[in-house]
Parts: structure tokens; sequence; C-alpha cells
């Protein structure tokens, strides 16, 4: 018996303190139906769980790229990139973002946020690049 590769992954978008308020705040409006399911709540044992959600916000990083856990991947058919972390596991956490991301990614306003931010940080990449290459 060996170990478990893990993968968890959120949409990358571009986290500006502005942009981490927002999610502050959809973590505030969560039901307790779900800030408390049981997706959520087997990572968090006695903690309190919006508290949890709070800590995966401030985690995300605003920078992936200086995180040795964190790449960021474009996918055939996907129209954002992604930001996937992981590893292997024996029945802990493979890395520092792995529960942040589980979390978030499972949360449909955060991760629906994330997943429009993603797009149009996209998009501005893209025009920047269409510019750049008419100059």
């Amino acid at each position: 018996m060996g170990a478990d590769l893990l993968l968890a992954y959120v949409p990358a978008a571009k986290i500006t303190k502005a942009r981490r308020r927002v999610l502050h705040r959809l973590v505030n409006e969560l039901t307790d139906e779900e800030a408390n399911c049981d997706e959520i709540n087997s990572i968090s044992d006695e903690r309190d769980t919006r508290q949890m959600l709070h800590e995966h916000v401030d985690l995300l990083p605003a920078n992936p790229c200086v995180h040795r856990d964190v790449v960021e991947l474009s996918l055939p058919h996907i129209p954002y990139p992604l930001l996937f972390t992981g590893g292997h596991s024996w029945g802990d956490s493979p890395s520092n973002f792995f529960d942040a991301f589980c979390c978030l990614g499972y949360l449909q306003p955060i991760y629906r946020q994330l997943r429009d931010w993603a797009v149009e940080d996209g998009q501005l990449r893209r025009s920047k690049v269409c510019r750049r290459k008419s100059a």
C-alpha cells in the first residue's frame, strides 16, 4: 500500500486586496448549510468552519508563481486557467494549499466568482498581447 496522488484546483484569478474583500463577503453570505456541508466538515475538525474558510481566502496566493506547490495550467476546452496544488498523501494534506483549494473550489458562490475573475483576467491578458503584437 502506498501514497495516493491528490490534486485540487481553483480558477486562476488574480487576487487583489479588493477581490479578497469580495471573497470574505461571500464567505459571510454563505448559508449555514453551505458553510457546514459534509465535504467541508470532513476537513475541519474542531475549528469554526466559517473562520476556517476566511483563513483559506487569506491563503489564496496573490502571486502563485512564488509557491513551489502551486502551478497555473490552461487546459483544452476550459476558457480560463486553473491553479493546481497537490501531491502524494498518506492521509494528510499533500500541500499547504490543498485544503484551501478543496474547500473554496467546492463552494459554488466562491468558485463562480473566481471563475468570472479568471475569465476577465484572461481577456485582459489577451488584449494586452494583441496590442503588443500590433504595435
